[in-house]
This record gives structure tokens, sequence and C-alpha cells, in this order.
């Protein structure tokens, strides 16, 4: 046997375990549990599915108060059915999240979550993603204009990974700070308006959110895909006014300030 090599019966069984581990668990009485016939194995599939269901339900508070435990796991069920985890680390289970609210056919959405609208789950989702991202990353070190890449206003600049730019139409956020229970809450209320917020990460785990007007929201999200002028000719096309020009100027150098780019 070459070194390194796995042997087959080792490779074999380690397939089976893994098989074992990722059969869902039953919820046909109303509770989650295991169908193994091994005790030992039962546990190690329930443990398996419960510290999945844990890191989701503290992922996305917001989705999960907003469904209850149950239903959400039911939910997360049919998430990992489609997004398996191949991560060593768990934190990053619930990265796919948007793609399969995105992508799910209505016939695997749970009966709850089908009687939501899709655009409140997806919202939902976005909000928690953001502040879980924000809280993950590492603000760079202050960006600095250098003349020899050209002029500023053609410069296509890198956002950072430390802020992010969200909307709500149902009030949402003051939901998230609520604690989830079994049961599902009832339909969120709607905004008379959208309403929309860039999240920071100002230091480790202290998280800044402030209120975006459209016009602020929409040049930071334009600037992290267009260059500067494209961004300004946008604006003046959306939100024409006599003194944007000067707007857009604080509006760079505030997000300058709070390293908003790389």
């Amino acid at each position: 046997m070459n070194p390194g090599t796995t042997p087959l019966w080792l490779s074999d069984f380690q397939e089976k375990f893994g098989t074992t581990l990722r059969q869902e668990l039953n919820s046909a009485t109303g509770t989650l549990h295991s169908t193994h016939s091994s005790p030992g194995l039962a546990a190690y599939n329930t443990q398996y599915w419960f510290r999945l269901f844990t890191t989701l339900q503290q992922t996305f508070p917001l989705l999960c108060r907003i469904l209850g435990y149950w239903h959400f796991n039911q939910l997360m069920t049919v998430y990992l059915r489609n997004f398996a985890p191949h991560d060593w680390d768990l934190g990053h289970v619930g990265h796919s999240m948007l793609n399969f609210l995105y992508q799910i056919e209505p016939q695997e959405l749970t009966p709850l979550a089908l009687g939501h609208e899709r655009l409140l789950l997806q919202e939902a989702a976005t909000i928690d993603l953001a502040f879980d991202q924000a809280l993950e990353a590492i603000a760079p070190i202050p960006w600095q204009y250098d003349p020899s890449l050209g002029p500023i206003e053609e410069l296509q600049l890198q956002k950072a990974a430390h802020w992010q730019v969200f909307a709500e139409h149902w009030e949402l956020l003051a939901l998230r700070s609520q604690e989830p229970s079994v049961e599902p809450m009832s339909h969120p209320i709607k905004t008379l308006s959208p309403r929309r917020f860039t999240l920071i990460c100002q230091r480790e785990g202290v998280l800044h959110l402030e209120a975006l007007s459209e016009d602020k929201a929409q040049f930071f999200l334009n600037l992290c895909h267009l260059p500067l002028q494209q961004c300004l000719y946008s604006l003046q096309e959306s939100h024409p006014r006599d003194n944007l020009e000067v707007e857009v100027q604080e509006w760079l150098a505030q997000s300058i300030h709070l390293r908003f780019w790389r």
C-alpha cells in the first residue's frame, strides 16, 4: 500500500458512516428523531442534525423568528438536502441560503413557508446574512487614492466585506432582536415604503447600523461595481438636483473614512 493511500475497508467505513450521519431525521410523530436501528449510530445521526439546526438558527435568527423553531428546522432539512455542508467550518453552512430561497420550487417549501411571500423569506435571510458576514469580516487598512492608477472618477473601487447594504419592506429589524419560539409569528407588518440601511463592523463584535436615503443607498451599491463617474450619471438621472455633486463628494469621503473600499 502506497503512503497516503486510504485502505479500502476504511474508505468503505467512512462512506457508510457519512451516509448514516446524513440520513434525515423522522418528523412524522411531531418530534425529530433518528430511525436507525443502532442506538449508538442513532445518537450520532441525531447529534449531527441538531448541530446543523442550531448553527443555522444562530445564523438566521430573523428567519427562525418568522417560522418558529419547528417549521424553520423543517425548511432547513430541505435546504441541507440541496446544499449539504462540505466545509470543516459549520459557520459557513448557511452561505447558500439565498440561492436556495430563490431556486427552490414551491412544492419543496414547507406549508408554513409557502404561506409567506417568497420575498419576505428572502429579505429576512438577506438581513441575517448581512449581520453574519459583517461580523466575520475584518476592516481593511484605509484606502488611499493612487494618482498613477488614473483619474479617481474612472477607478473601479473594490468593496470591503465588513459592511453591507440592505433594504426592508417589512418591520424586520425590530423582530431580529426578539427571541425565536417554537410557534411561528403572525405575518410581519409591511413598511409604508422601503427602508434602507448600511451595516458596518466598526471593530470586532461591534456593529453600527445607519439608515440611508434611497439615493445614498443606490450610490453605495452602484459604486461596488461601477466607476464613480458612472455612479454620478446614474444618480443625476434618477435623483436630479443642483447640489448632487457636493453630496456625492461627501458620501465618497464618508465611505473612505469608514474603510468601505480596499
